[in-house]
């Protein structure tokens, strides 16, 4: 077994002599031995261990778990949990941490030899996954296909720059979304109709094998063209056979041009991009629903003070939770403030660690970054939550695997987001010929949309090409409505 730095937090001095004396005979190094939470905290922080053999039941204001789960949101270490306690609720707290051992006391030398072995091999499994992780995408990402992988119920995991070019959206945007709702495919069924197309993600799964689509298959943009293409599904397999995703190919097929769809009310655009053809079909309207956004919408206030929980990003940024709206010009750290419209920005994608960092302090080394940024994310969250521990993992902002992320549930409500879904079903309600439904999408889109998105940050390039896109999707709701 190799020599490891390991770290010791125990709160009974006998049981960690112990302890150390048993990791000493086995060769390996003791870089402190902490009592407290805190303690075990800073010195992890400092030491940088190859190994943490945690006590749940700890010393201080926080116990073990929590030391854990702040520990890991700085860095990856293998954690060994050391405790008297087995039971359900306790086991099921640790797990959340994704510990790498667990031993009940009282143990021997051969119990905690065992589960240092175990957790070495676990831990270099993991490390070669995430390696085999890095290359896949590396894979992917060359391809000159658009591809698009998904996990197992088809939420979009994976998106190459070819297939964001293909489908006119930004990988930000596409993730963590279900596939069936950014790509809408369609088959020609004669000259005059198009029959909108699911992908059969329960066949592919059960069958196993790969799902071609027929000819005829074409993508339909938000904006009534439609395109020709060739397209492949294939489930994605474990080492086990298991399938954990799937996989999807798609490529132009013919000239590779776009066509548009007769709903169009501007003469102008009854053109197709490159050769016409004087047929243009029209999308029958089985299999397509209107989205569950619009239930939503239709159960809240629009920009009201009496929305219980939502989020303003147009005209300026606000906060309301739980009826208490936050006076965001008052928190104490500016970049708090800041980081909270990058993590917006981002949203529903998490935003790794070092992409924060690059936003917040471009000119840190990542060491300072770090720094600050654990202060000025735990301020955002004493702004926004100041009733949770500092430590508890229950948080608005949440972090895992050395990314942050927004917990937001479908009770927060964000403008931008409301914009977007409710022009994008009126896109589809237009192309299914519902003009009434669709304008009346239309007419509620632009109710959220009262000004300028995140105006503070108008000269930030990332911000600059979201707030252009939605003046797009403005000037075009405004040309079908009449406006």
């Amino acid at each position: 077994m190799q020599t490891l730095k390991v770290l010791i937090a125990e709160d009974e001095g006998i049981v960690a002599r112990d302890i150390e004396q048993h990791l000493v005979e086995m060769g390996h190094e003791v870089v402190h031995v902490a009592f407290k939470a805190e303690e075990a905290i800073k010195h992890a922080l400092v030491e940088k261990p190859d190994l943490i053999l945690m006590d749940i039941m700890l010393q201080g204001n926080v116990d073990g778990i929590e030391a854990a789960s702040t520990i890991l949101e700085e860095f990856e270490v293998p954690v060994i949990y050391l405790t008297a306690l087995s039971d359900s609720k306790t086991v099921k707290r640790a797990l959340k941490t994704n510990p790498y051992g667990y031993i009940i006391k009282p143990f021997d030398q051969d119990d905690l030899r065992t589960a240092i072995e175990l957790a070495l091999f676990k831990y270099h499994q993991d490390q070669v996954a995430k390696g085999r992780d890095v290359w896949l995408r590396t894979l992917m990402r060359s391809m000159e296909n658009a591809i698009i992988a998904t996990d197992e119920k088809g939420t979009i995991k994976f998106v190459n720059e070819f297939a964001e070019e293909l489908i006119e959206r930004h990988e930000c945007d596409i993730q963590e979304n279900h596939l069936n709702q950014i790509l809408m495919l369609g088959k020609l069924e004669s000259e005059n109709e198009i029959q909108h197309l699911l992908f059969p993600l329960e066949e592919i799964i059960e069958g196993g094998k790969s799902y071609t689509f027929g000819n005829n298959t074409i993508l339909i943009g938000e904006d009534g063209t439609y395109l020709p293409v060739e397209a492949i599904c294939t489930p994605l397999k474990d080492s086990e056979e298991e399938i954990t995703g799937l996989v999807l190919n798609l490529q132009p097929s013919g000239d590779g041009q776009k066509w548009k769809s007769t709903r169009s009310t501007n003469p102008d655009e009854l053109e197709a991009i490159g050769e016409a053809s004087t047929a243009y079909p029209t999308i029958s309207t089985s299999g397509l629903e209107i989205t569950d956004i619009l239930r939503m919408i239709s159960q809240a206030p629009v920009a009201s003070e009496y929305a219980m929980n939502w989020i303003q990003t147009f005209n300026g940024m606000s906060i309301t939770l739980e009826g208490k709206r936050y006076n965001i010009a008052s928190w104490r750290s500016k970049k708090a403030v800041d980081a909270f419209a990058f993590l917006l920005l981002k949203y529903p994608r998490p935003v790794h660690k070092e992409e924060l960092m690059e936003f917040l302090w471009p000119e840190v080394n990542p060491a300072t970054g770090t720094r600050r940024l654990h202060h000025v994310v735990s301020e955002l969250r004493r702004n926004l939550e100041p009733r949770e521990s500092s430590y508890s993992r229950k948080h608005f902002v949440q972090y895992d695997n050395q990314e942050y992320s927004l917990n937001l549930d479908e009770k927060v409500l964000i403008d931008f987001i409301i914009f977007e879904e409710t022009a994008k079903t009126g896109n589809r309600l237009w192309v299914q010929g519902d003009e009434n439904g669709a304008l009346r999408c239309y007419r509620t889109a632009l109710k959220w949309k009262r000004g300028e998105f995140l105006p503070k940050y108008r000269y930030d390039e990332q911000f600059e090409e979201k707030r252009a896109r939605f003046e797009i999707v403005e000037e075009k709701i405004a040309e079908r409505l009449g406006e």
